[in-house]
């Protein structure tokens, strides 16, 4: 008879949990946002814990509703196609991460029969083997692959307080936002983008971005809203203020500097980073 202690299960199962989360934030350019993928790799092992205890939710079924509510806890909801993204992300993940420990567990002889199911008894070493053939096989196949879906745009890089951030943007010939102290043409960048630019004190600011509070996220910066301000801005739905910041340097693709501030918007701009008014004589470049 195969005992199997819970504890040991829920620990193995939350850092399987936790590695295919973060492949597939990786996969489908997520940020990774610790508590929540800490969060999302808690339900996965309770999840487990459970299907040992009540057979029904070792269905296949029942696994894929696990997968769903373990990338909703991880990457919340945030537009339709990139939450779809995310949920195809980790259930591709989890297929890939399974493969591998069934893999390497039938290698070393550890798969043993439980009842009427596989039981497979994996010791940290499998599980870091495991991630790390799972992150690679995704990595070197679907991103490669995605890579070619990329939509034609400009591609700049953006520097803020020591850190840079690439982002692939769409030439909108609306856009025609500028500053108007500067004279400076306004770049848009999304949530997602400004989360890996921004440092840690900063990122209160993309993730509670909304439409209508751009103010009250300024007076909330205290010290740090030197290198921001408020542009007016027209859209379809009305006027408003975007909040937007002076970046150390704008660099497109070819190496050259690109003057400009840079806004950040909550809305999602489809399958690119943000908006850009198209540059004169400007290429669009396929990266």
């Amino acid at each position: 008879m195969q005992v199997i202690y819970l504890d040991v299960l829920f620990v193995l199962n939350a850092l399987m949990d936790g590695c295919i989360l973060c492949a597939a934030a990786s996969l489908s350019g997520r940020v990774l946002q610790k508590r929540r993928i800490c969060a999302g790799a808690a339900v996965g092992a309770l999840w487990a814990v459970i299907s040992v205890l009540w057979i029904p939710a070792a269905s296949v079924p029942a696994r894929v509703l696990c997968g769903v509510l373990m990338a909703l806890t991880a990457f919340g909801l945030d537009g339709l196609r990139r939450t779809v993204r995310s949920l195809l992300s980790v259930l591709l993940v989890s297929f890939v991460f399974a493969g591998c420990v069934s893999a390497l567990a039938s290698c070393t002889s550890a798969v043993r029969i439980a009842g009427t199911g596989v039981y497979l008894p994996v010791t940290l070493e499998m599980i870091a083997a495991a991630a790390a053939c799972a992150w690679g096989i995704t990595a070197l196949v679907f991103r490669r692959r995605a890579s070619g879906d990329i939509p034609q745009g400009e591609t700049v890089t953006i520097g803020f307080r020591g850190k840079e951030v690439r982002v692939h943007l769409l030439p909108d010939s609306g856009n025609a936002l500028r500053d108007p102290v500067s004279g400076l043409p306004v770049l848009v960048i999304n949530r997602v983008s400004a989360m890996k630019l921004f440092p840690p004190e900063l990122r209160f600011v993309p993730m509670e971005l909304r439409r209508h509070n751009s103010a009250e996220l300024l007076c909330r910066l205290g010290t740090n809203s030197g290198d921001f301000r408020l542009v007016s801005c027209h859209t379809i739905s009305g006027e408003g203020l975007m909040l937007c910041f002076r970046p150390q340097r704008v660099v497109r693709a070819d190496g050259t500097e690109y003057p400009a501030l840079v806004a950040v918007t909550a809305d999602s701009v489809g399958d690119y980073d943000g908006l850009i008014a198209p540059i004169r004589g400007a290429k669009a470049v396929h990266s």
